[in-house]
């Protein structure tokens, strides 16, 4: 998150940015945080986003769509769905 370059035209606010930054302060006031973003736009600043949270001691979960639903599809076939639900929503980012 510290090296992210504004000067590329991402369409990044800085300030939102900024905010996200001190001390994970969005991850303790919301119950999730779920970033979305097109595979061709990268994933710099969501995974900036993640790993901040965790050095500020919260937990994160990277996975992409297909990832996501693959593995809630393998879960409901082998019977551990409320499971992977119960983990999915332990994660704090």
């Amino acid at each position: 998150m510290e090296d992210i370059d504004f000067r590329a035209a991402r369409g990044l606010d800085k300030q939102v940015v900024r905010s996200l930054m001190h001390e994970s302060d969005w991850c303790a006031a919301t119950n999730t945080f779920s970033w979305w973003a097109r595979p061709e736009s990268g994933n710099v600043s969501r995974a900036g986003i993640g790993q901040k949270a965790c050095r500020d001691g919260f937990t994160a979960y990277f996975a992409t769509a297909a990832q996501l639903f693959r593995e809630l599809e393998l879960a409901r076939a082998d019977g551990s769905y409320a499971k992977k639900l119960r983990a999915l929503g332990q994660v704090d980012a």
